[in-house]
Order: structure tokens, then C-alpha cells, then sequence
């Protein structure tokens, strides 16, 4: 049977602008084992005002044919498509998005799923899931004329959510799965994170295995890191920290915190031609290859 993962890769981290930063990243990627690589996109400095700039954009495409790494892009964070006050301000930058994964043929654009205030949940739930569906057959649409995939991904329990003033059905994969179920473009998908999901799960007291088997039909590509599923206190705020303590967003080595990744590999079914993502905190890029090399491992079990 065919592998389901067709590929591993890692983030390209943050290059801040810095093109020879990037080609730096894009090497140590495919030195570790790499084939693909996760471009953020805020961080190429290819884009303003929601336009693409076109000579950046050449200097981009150039750097990327340099490596034998298929490229994908993590759209800018702020962008949310349950954010109606704000509409054309996350159109223009998921446009932007699409139209660049279009000039460097990224297959995958990634985008996180919509989140509000817990008030505004409460009192709006179902027009708010309503409208982010039709944005995204939209979004779907416009990523089809451009040969990639827009792929919803479920946020962790950030700073704001552990402070009460955001929250998003993501933070539960079965319900983003439910989602994604009722969105007909071929131009969408899922992006599951396994980190966030572990998290999401002690936050809200489901089962992290179950909402990985839920998510796995919906699944077109995935992020993977390790964490123990601990929240962070508000006390610890640096990266490298949360890594030493164990708790929150750690993005850490495979093997380094708590997922039981051979139990997710037996429960975990994504669509066939996946791309898996390891995230890893700046402070512990030092393990990106043993990491790659334990995610080729986890991706041979899936399926």
C-alpha cells in the first residue's frame, strides 16, 4: 500500500527578511534529511500592503530551486476567517498567501482556524461557524486557481485562551473535523497539529487519541512537535524555558516531552500524499535532525 506521509520536513524558522538567512534554514533543512520546508510567510518580507513584491518574490522562487525541498507556507497567524469587523483585511493577506504558494508551487497554504471572544461563542456559535465556511469555500475557490490547498489548522491553548479572552472550536480536532466535513471545496483542507491537539486535550478533557482518529479523514498535511499537554503558567514566557519546564507551546524534539507517538501512529489515519512538518523552538534546532529521523520513523507506521 502507499504511504499516506509522502514527505517530512521541518519549519524554515525565522528569517526576518534575510534571504541568505533563509537559504541558511532551507540547507540545514535538507542536510538533516529534509524534504520540505515551512515557510512563514510574514517572515520573507515578500509582501506589503496585502500585495506581493514582485522582484522579492524572484529573489524567493530563486533561493528555493537552490534545494530538493518541496516548499509550503504558513500564512501569517493574525488572519481570521470568523473575524467579520475585520473581513477585507484577512482577505487581502489569505489572498497574498495563495497567489505566493502559487508563484513558488507550494502544494499547501496554512492557515489557523477561526476563534472569538468566549462571550461572543456563546451567544453565536453557529453563525460564526457559518460564516467561516463560506469564507473558506472562498478561500478553497482562489487556492484552486492556484494549484495548492488552503489547510485549516486547530490552534493551541495560547496566552489568550488560558487568559479567558479567546476561544476556538479547533482546540477539540473532532470539531474541527466536523468543520472541514461540511466545507465542499476541493481547495480546503485540514492540517492537523499533533502538539496542539495533545494540549487542546488536556484543556478541554476529551481524548487526545479520539480526536486524532477523528481529524485523520479531514487531514491534508500535519505539524508535529512534542509536548506533555501541561499548560504553561503565565510566569514562563520564553521558549527555551517552556522546553526546560515542560509545559505549554514547547515545540520540542521528538521524544523529548510526553506524546506517545507509536499510540497516535496506530490511531491516526490523514489523506493519502500528507506532508508532516516537525516545529521546533529556536533553542532546540540542535536536535532537527534527530527529530526528521524520528518523524520518517513515525511517518512509515501511519497507515
Amino acid at each position: 500500500m502507499d504511504p499516506l506521509i509522502v514527505g517530512v520536513g521541518s519549519s524554515a524558522g525565522w528569517a526576518e527578511g534575510d534571504m541568505t538567512s533563509l537559504a541558511c534554514s532551507l540547507e540545514e533543512v535538507q542536510r538533516a534529511g529534509g524534504g520540505c520546508a515551512e515557510l512563514y510567510a510574514s517572515a520573507l518580507s515578500v509582501v506589503g500592503a496585502g500585495r506581493l513584491i514582485t522582484h522579492r518574490v524572484a529573489e524567493l522562487r530563486k533561493i528555493i530551486t537552490c534545494f530538493d525541498l518541496t516548499p509550503t507556507i504558513h500564512a501569517p497567524i493574525p488572519i481570521n476567517f470568523m473575524d467579520r469587523a475585520d473581513a477585507d483585511l484577512h482577505w487581502r493577506a489569505a489572498r497574498a498567501s495563495l497567489e505566493l504558494a502559487g508563484e513558488i508551487a507550494a502544494p499547501v497554504v496554512v492557515f489557523h482556524a477561526g476563534r472569538c471572544h468566549p462571550r461572543e461563542w456563546a451567544k453565536d456559535e453557529p453563525s460564526l461557524l457559518a460564516y467561516e465556511r463560506e469564507v473558506l469555500e472562498r478561500v478553497g475557490e482562489l487556492a484552486s486557481q492556484h494549484n495548492t490547498r488552503a489547510a485549516l489548522e486547530n490552534i493551541s491553548p495560547n496566552r489568550n485562551v488560558i487568559l479567558g479572552a479567546e476561544w476556538s472550536y479547533s482546540l477539540i480536532p473532532a470539531k474541527l473535523a466536523a468543520q472541514l466535513a461540511q466545507v465542499e471545496s476541493s481547495g480546503v483542507t485540514g492540517c492537523l497539529d499533533i502538539a496542539h491537539a495533545r494540549q487542546g486535550a488536556t484543556l478541554t478533557g476529551t481524548d487526545f487519541l479520539a480526536g486524532i482518529e477523528a481529524m485523520g479523514p479531514e487531514c491534508g498535511h500535519i505539524h508535529i512537535s512534542d509536548v506533555t499537554g501541561a499548560p504553561s503558567p503565565l510566569w514562563i514566557d520564553s521558549a527555551i524555558d517552556r522546553v526546560y519546564f515542560g509545559v505549554g507551546d514547547t515545540h520540542a524534539p521528538l521524544g523529548w516531552a510526553g506524546i506517545d507517538f507509536d499510540a497516535v501512529a496506530e490511531m491516526f489515519r490523514p489523506q493519502a500524499g500528507t506532508l508532516a512538518v516537525l516545529e521546533l523552538a529556536s533553542p532546540v534546532r540542535c536536535a532537527l535532525a534527530e527529530s526528521i529521523a524520528r518523524l520518517k520513523e513515525f511517518a512509515g507506521r501511519v497507515g
